[in-house]
Order: structure tokens, then sequence, then C-alpha cells
């Protein structure tokens, strides 16, 4: 809950805690992972994910996860070539979180124009993925859209995240941030709040409400 509130520190501290009592829980060592990453201390992140590994047999979340870790470093190239080791093989969801880290490569490296190109063929070649994965990957379509500057696009993907998965906070608040102010910005802001109040974009959204 507090990584999901942005609070990675205090969520790296509880989750040290939760890891040093059972040695042997790799869904603590994994959230541990996520959260040092989050707090940008990629070699304990490192280190966590090694010794999760060490507890189970080829698990494809732990490579997602130091895949973003990767990302997070700014090796974007080993970053994209991790995510490509995963395929439809290893299951819809995680296949599909394997493109959308494949587009935030491209995203995060200044290719706007090659990331919303991936994303469009990567959603035309995927099908049955859960309603949530499925949102993610429009809210990535809507981040190359935004960081291309095509700003009627990314709300036209943004929106459609939403109808896809109502309960997917990101939506709202980038719907609500992309559009400003007004009715409709104030709408999504509020939807924003009401289903994530401290998740990563809730407070930049607040700011709207006022």
């Amino acid at each position: 809950q507090l990584l999901s509130q942005g609070d990675a520190q205090n969520a790296v501290e509880f989750l040290k805690k939760a890891a040093a009592k059972d040695h042997n829980t790799v869904k603590a060592l994994t959230q541990l992972a996520r959260a040092q990453t989050e707090a940008r201390d990629f070699d304990a992140a490192l280190s966590s994910l090694s010794r999760a590994k060490e507890l189970t047999d080829n698990d494809k979340r732990l490579v997602l996860i130091e895949a973003e870790l990767l990302n997070g470093q700014r090796r974007h190239q080993d970053a994209r070539e991790l995510y490509g080791s995963i395929t439809k093989k290893d299951g819809s969801s995680v296949y599909a979180q394997s493109l959308i880290g494949i587009s935030s490569t491209y995203r995060d490296t200044g290719d706007a124009a090659k990331a919303v190109q991936f994303m469009q063929d990567a959603m035309q070649k995927t099908s049955k993925v859960p309603k949530r994965t499925e949102a993610k990957m429009w809210e990535e379509l809507g981040r190359g859209f935004e960081a291309s500057r095509s700003r009627d696009q990314a709300r036209g993907a943004y929106q459609t995240c939403i109808d896809t998965f109502n309960l997917y906070a990101n939506c709202h608040c980038r719907l609500a941030l992309i559009l400003g102010r007004g009715a409709e910005a104030t709408q999504a802001a509020k939807a924003c709040v009401r289903v994530d109040p401290r998740g990563e974009l809730a407070a930049a959204v607040q700011r709207l409400l006022r």
C-alpha cells in the first residue's frame, strides 16, 4: 500500500522487515525489489531480485522488475532485450506488460514516435489479456501520444483506458492533467482521487480541485 501511495522509502523499510521475518517469501522480496527500484536504490534492488530468483523457478514477473530496474538506470537497450525475452508462452498478462515495458524504453529515450508505433502494433497482436492490463496498454499508448505532443490522440487513449477498466486510477488522473481546467477535467480529477486517493498521480491532480 505504501508503494502504491508513492512512499517508496517507507515501503522499503516495511518490506525489509517482512523479508527478514521470512526469507522464503518470494512475494516480499519481489515487492522489496520494486520498492527499492522506485527509491532508486538499484544495487539493493538487484540483490533482492537475486535472492528471490534463488527461491523460484523462472518467474517472469521477476524479469519484468529487473528490466524496469535497468530502464531506471538508463540502460534502455539492456532493458529492452530483457523485456523481449518474455514471450506469449509465458502468459498473456506478463507478455503484455513486457510490451508496455519495451514501449516505455523508447519513450524514455525521447523516441515518442517509435513508442507509439510499437504500442499500436503490440495492441494489434495481443488478445485475451486481463482488463486491467489492457487498460495499462492504453495508458502507455496515451503517454506516447502525449510525449509526441498529440494531445487529442492522448486524450482518446486515456478515455479508452477508462472505458476498458474504470477502476484504474492512472488514466482518470492523466486525462485530468492533460485537460487542465474545465468541467471535464474536474470530473476526471474527482474520479482519480476517488479511485486511488493516495496514488502516484493523485497529488498532482488534487491541485485541479482547489
